[in-house]
């Protein structure tokens, strides 16, 4: 008998949610994963089997596309025009195969449009990129907890930094883990500069808590949080264009030089001209 509703599973941390929050790129491509959605039916067999769905008719909802078997959010379309949040609610059926007698449930998802000011970098110093990647659900446990609030890792890469030339350089023993943070009750991402980041965060008392803390998790040395790196761009220098009054002087003689060799040549015609 089917006569259990499918039940949504939320993220309980950094407090219990209502909503599954999320952010992408403006600039991602499609088929960019987002976030997952998850839904369990006490029901066995069949009965208990889950599909998901986007509830049709948002058009907040145009640019996402929804794995009905993993529950997998993916971008599926253009996000350069679109202002975030962007919510919409999706669904969860049990017994797909029914055409009538299964249940239902409802979601509400907020996705943000990710932008440099939001971005931030955690630094590990003696972690390669693999072994962080291995245990980033420990890394976002740790962050959450200090924060309060809902933290994403963008992605995982090997640490860089600036040398003194100003040069851009690679150290693949160390780590940069660039993540944001959201308001985990409305999903609206939070810029660097907002008062709750600096308060949490960026704040030097707030920092040195939050390196611990992540050192503590990942047993790993957390050195830094800072923002993204930009490097310094070669400054281009046009050309001075020549001067026409300082090349005057040396167009003269070059004038000169070749009315003189005329000159000579025509002499030596006339004489041997004469001399006939």
């Amino acid at each position: 008998m089917n006569d259990n509703v499918p039940q949504f599973i939320f993220p309980s941390s950094p407090a219990p949610r209502s909503l599954y929050v999320g952010a992408v790129s403006r600039e991602a491509e499609v088929f960019t994963p987002v976030l997952q959605v998850a839904a369990k039916d006490k029901d066995g067999g069949q009965f208990g089997e889950v599909r998901y769905r986007i509830v049709p008719g948002q058009p907040s909802a145009a640019a996402f596309a929804l794995d009905p078997a993993s529950g997998q959010l993916r971008t599926n379309g253009s996000l350069l025009t679109l202002r975030g949040p962007l919510r919409f609610e999706v669904e969860a059926r049990d017994d797909p195969e029914a055409a009538d007698g299964f249940n239902t449930a409802k979601a509400t998802v907020a996705v943000d449009l990710l932008e440099q000011h939001h971005r931030m970098v955690l630094v590990l110093a003696d972690a390669r990129p693999e072994r962080v990647k291995n245990t980033e659900q420990r890394l976002l446990s740790a962050l959450e907890a200090q924060t309060g609030l809902a933290v994403g890792v963008e992605r995982v890469t090997a640490h860089a930094f600036l040398n003194a030339n100003g040069t851009l350089v690679v150290d693949e023993a160390a780590t940069d883990v660039w993540f944001y943070v959201q308001d985990p009750e409305t999903g609206a991402l939070l810029s660097r500069n907002a008062s709750r980041v600096q308060r949490h965060i960026l704040d030097k008392n707030a920092t040195a808590t939050l390196k611990l803390a992540v050192s503590a998790a990942l047993q790993a040395t957390a050195s830094e949080v800072r923002e993204p790196l930009e490097q310094p761009k070669p400054k281009v220098v046009a050309a001075a264009a020549p001067n026409t009054w300082d090349a005057f002087p040396y167009a003269m003689v070059a004038i000169a030089c070749i009315v003189l060799v005329l000159g000579i040549v025509g002499i030596a015609y006339l004489c041997v001209s004469w001399h006939r």
